[in-house]
């Protein structure tokens, strides 16, 4: 079996292994289904998104919606 060696700053490494742990996880288990993740797909299992400032602006709208959903309003396409 192969081992990998990586720099990762501190307080990064701590908090997550916190919260790998909190997951039941750990640092091996995540770097090792990452990879078969990447091997079986050829993709990356997450990617980075840029958000532009009006997206940036309409984030905590969105999160309150989320958080606090009002009612449906049922709508017919005869009534658009």
């Amino acid at each position: 079996m192969a081992s990998i060696n990586l720099c990762i700053d501190d307080s990064l490494k701590k908090a997550a292994y916190d919260r790998l742990s909190e997951l039941g996880v750990t640092s091996s288990d995540l770097i090792r289904q990452t990879v078969e993740y990447v091997v079986a797909t050829g993709k990356l299992p997450v990617r980075r998104t840029v958000v532009s400032d009006d997206g940036l602006e309409l984030l905590p709208v969105v999160r309150e919606r989320l958080a606090s959903p009002e009612p449906s309003i049922p709508v017919s396409l005869d009534d658009l």
